[in-house]
């Protein structure tokens, strides 16, 4: 695995991740708006900072394994698109 890259979980896995981290936002009071938390990444990385500093320990590897998806994904977006298509292929 290049130093760089990030293992990657598939759509469902990731969706359960999202769902995870909306639910234990919520139980410490704060409301994520889904669709936005999927499009505006200031507001995401805003919304895992905080989850990144909570005292709960599930919400703080939940939103590590967010953060390191929406790293991996800008890294593959910003990527020549020749290196793009090289990794995307080497995905199972």
């Amino acid at each position: 695995m290049h130093a760089q890259e990030v293992p990657s979980i598939d759509s469902r896995d990731l969706l359960l991740a999202q769902v995870n981290f909306k639910w234990l936002m919520s139980g410490l009071g704060w409301w994520v708006d889904m669709s936005r938390f999927r499009t505006d990444t200031s507001y995401a990385d805003h919304l895992l900072m905080l989850g990144s500093s909570a005292e709960s320990a599930a919400l703080r590897e939940c939103a590590a394994l967010l953060r390191s998806q929406s790293e991996g994904q800008r890294q593959l977006a910003s990527a020549p698109a020749n290196e793009r298509f090289r990794q995307n292929r080497a995905l199972p």
